[in-house]
C-alpha cells in the first residue's frame, strides 16, 4: 500500500511510466540522505539498489557505531566506495577526536574524492 499525502497516493505517479519512474528516481537518491545504524545495513542497501542509482547517492547518515566498525574492518569501506558520487557522511552522535580524526584521513571514494564528514553531536 503507498504512503498518501492526504488521499493521494505518493508513489503511484512512479509506477505509471518507466521515463517519469527513472528521473524522479534518480531525484530520490540525490536529493536524500540515507541513514543507517548498523553497516550491514549500508551492505544490504548497496547490494538491493539499482547499479543505475549508484552515481546518484550523494548523502548517508551513520551511529557511531557502525563508523567504529567501519575504522576498525577496512574491507567495510568497500560498501561506500561503490558509490562514486558520495559528497557526505553524516555521524549522529559522539565518537572521540581519535576516531573522528582517523575517519576524517579514511579515502571513502574509489577515486580518491574527500568525502566531507559532518559531526552531528546533538
Amino acid at each position: 500500500m503507498d504512503r498518501t499525502i492526504g488521499n493521494k497516493p505518493i508513489m503511484a505517479l512512479l509506477r505509471t511510466c518507466r521515463q517519469v519512474r527513472n528521473e524522479a528516481s534518480e531525484m530520490f537518491y540525490n536529493l536524500n540522505t540515507f541513514a543507517f545504524d548498523y553497516l550491514f545495513q549500508i551492505r544490504m542497501f548497496t547490494r538491493t539498489l539499482p547499479v543505475s542509482h549508484f552515481e546518484s547517492v550523494r548523502s548517508i547518515s551513520l551511529q557511531p557505531g557502525s563508523v567504529l566498525t567501519l575504522i576498525s574492518d577496512f574491507s567495510a569501506v568497500h560498501s561506500l566506495r561503490v558509490l562514486p558520487s558520495l559528497e557526505e557522511v553524516r555521524i549522529r552522535g559522539h565518537m572521540d577526536k581519535i576516531n573522528e580524526e582517523f575517519l576524517m584521513s579514511m579515502p571513502l571514494r574509489a577515486d580518491g574524492t574527500r568525502v566531507e564528514i559532518i559531526f552531528d553531536r546533538r
